[in-house]
Parts: C-alpha cells; structure tokens; sequence
C-alpha cells in the first residue's frame, strides 16, 4: 500500500466514524422529542383542557430539553467535523 492510498483509505475511515457518530448524536439531542410524542400518543387527551394542560407540559419539557440538546449536538458537532 502506497502513502496516497494510505492516506485516501484514512480520510474514509475518519469521515465514517464522524458521520455514525453524528447520526448517534442526532439520536440523543431528539430524544426529548420522542419521548413527548410517545407520552402523548399514550395518554390521548381528550378534551380542551386536556389537551391543553398537555401542551403546556410539552412547551416545558421541549423548550428547557430540546434546546439544551440541540446545543450540546452543535458543540459536539464542532468538535468532531472541525478538529
């Protein structure tokens, strides 16, 4: 194997563990939001007030979890894609 091989076969391995493990990441920042639309499709509120109390449990649960996530998946995102 010559050094231009080496290094193209280098790149690839590098790219695709940086691609699995933004995939990965991705999973973990959404989680917050698979775990809401579970919760409400098991629960199935009926009803305004339902539905409503719902929401806003789901606005708290998003708004505080799913930002925090999102940041954390830009920083690592960062990390590994810009080393």
């Amino acid at each position: 194997m010559n050094m231009k091989e080496y290094v193209r076969d280098s790149r690839l391995k590098s790219v695709s563990v940086n691609v699995a493990a933004t995939f990965v990441a991705l999973i973990v920042s959404l989680l917050p939001l698979w775990i809401y639309i579970t919760l409400h499709a098991l629960m199935e509120p009926a009803g305004f007030w339902q539905t409503l109390a719902l929401g806003a449990v789901g606005l708290y649960f998003l708004g505080s979890l799913q930002i925090l996530g999102l940041v954390l998946f830009g920083l690592f995102m960062k990390l590994i894609w810009f080393d």
